[in-house]
């Protein structure tokens, strides 16, 4: 990585202040503070959660050269950080560069250099290339809920949540050739590129809505998400049932709306 040329600021001095105390002081007082990342960093095998990522998509060839990886599992912490915060990469950049607990939550404390928003970027597109690298670290993750004792009791919640997107400006007839997933005549290629062609319209409360469908399946006692299923957000929610049910479950018993309820289902 590159380091950027920036003009010396006097913002942030040279040295530290002599006082050796005050980073014990800082330190105890912060300990209120980052009681999640410690949790999650006591309770998540980070580690086998990147060999599992490794293991579904791996990284590209270096054989030719080129600068040395980031480690996986550093990465991972940072997606972590981004869904706990709901940071942007570039936010999230920011926020590891400029806060101890990050760095220490990362295992990034002392490192030279810190991913910046593109090699997150670059990663987060890693994870989602079929839906391999993310579909791992649920797994990976379910499997260590399990040998926590959180094994799925009680039955199951399932419910579908819209998730929208940016709305592509179109007209009737380029709609309908996005939705039949073809090219509208005279649409260039960076245009199709910056285009969602997989997302769609619905109605819900006598809203319109523009985006995607998550159909989740919450497990009834502990509350935790057992399957995951998205598609687009004009999908049926009922069609969308045995897909998201999870055979595992140690008791007979549905908790869903009536959208889901049809004989088929049943």
């Amino acid at each position: 990585m590159i380091t950027p040329r920036i003009k010396p600021s006097s913002f942030f001095p040279e040295e530290a202040a002599d006082d050796l105390f005050v980073a014990q002081q800082r330190k105890a007082k912060l300990e209120g503070y980052v009681q999640t990342l410690a949790a999650m960093d006591e309770l998540i095998d980070f580690a086998g959660m990147a060999a599992a990522v490794d293991k579904a998509c791996p990284r590209a060839d270096r054989s030719k050269g080129g600068r040395p990886p980031y480690p996986t599992e550093a990465l991972v912490r940072m997606v972590f950080l981004q869904g706990l915060y709901n940071l942007s990469d570039e936010q999230c950049e920011h926020q590891v560069l400029d806060r101890l607990s990050f760095q220490r939550f990362c295992r990034l404390e002392g490192a030279l250099n810190i991913p910046d928003a593109r090699t997150l970027w670059s990663f987060r597109q890693r994870l989602a290339a079929g839906g391999l690298g993310g579909r791992a670290i649920f797994e990976s993750l379910s499997q260590q809920l399990q040998r926590h004792g959180f094994i799925p009791r009680g039955g199951q919640i399932v419910d579908a949540s819209i998730v929208q997107a940016p709305i592509t400006q179109a007209n009737a007839r380029e709609r309908e050739a996005l939705n039949k997933g073809e090219a509208p005549e005279g649409w260039s290629k960076k245009r199709l590129a910056h285009t969602d062609r997989d997302a769609r319209w619905t109605i819900k409360h006598g809203k319109s809505y523009y985006g995607y469908k998550l159909h989740g399946n919450v497990d009834a006692r502990y509350k935790l998400i057992r399957q995951m299923k998205i598609t687009a957000a004009n999908a049926d929610d009922g069609q969308q049932l045995p897909d998201v049910l999870q055979g595992a479950n140690t008791r007979n018993r549905l908790l869903a709306d009536r959208g889901y309820d049809s004989a088929a289902n049943r």
